[in-house]
């Protein structure tokens, strides 16, 4: 079964990836952002959600070599993270509560 978000579960971890940790200076979505990381646009269609949370936790620990820092996430920001970035895929694997 999918995983079952608020909006504004999505709307934080969005903010999080544009703003806050300005992950776009890196990677792109739907062509927006930057080039130096692998593009994002379909990322939920290829990753598995275990897999992104072990990659934003220690991307060293997966690649040794790769130019991505180790972030600090707090828990909650490392789960806003994945909820958001568990909606870029035409195969996601999340679904989105309906609001009222």
């Amino acid at each position: 079964p999918k995983k079952e978000l608020n909006p504004e579960d999505i709307w934080n971890g969005e903010k999080l990836y544009h703003e806050i940790f300005e992950c776009s200076g890196c990677h792109a979505v739907d062509r927006h952002g930057g080039q130096v990381g692998p593009d994002h646009t379909d990322l939920a269609s290829r990753l598995k959600r275990e897999w992104i949370k072990q990659w934003l936790q220690n991307p060293l620990a997966i690649k040794p070599d790769v130019i991505m820092p180790r972030f600090k996430f707090k828990d909650w920001e490392l789960e806003a993270l994945t909820d958001y970035l568990m909606t870029l895929g035409k195969y996601r694997f999340v679904q989105v509560k309906e609001t009222d």
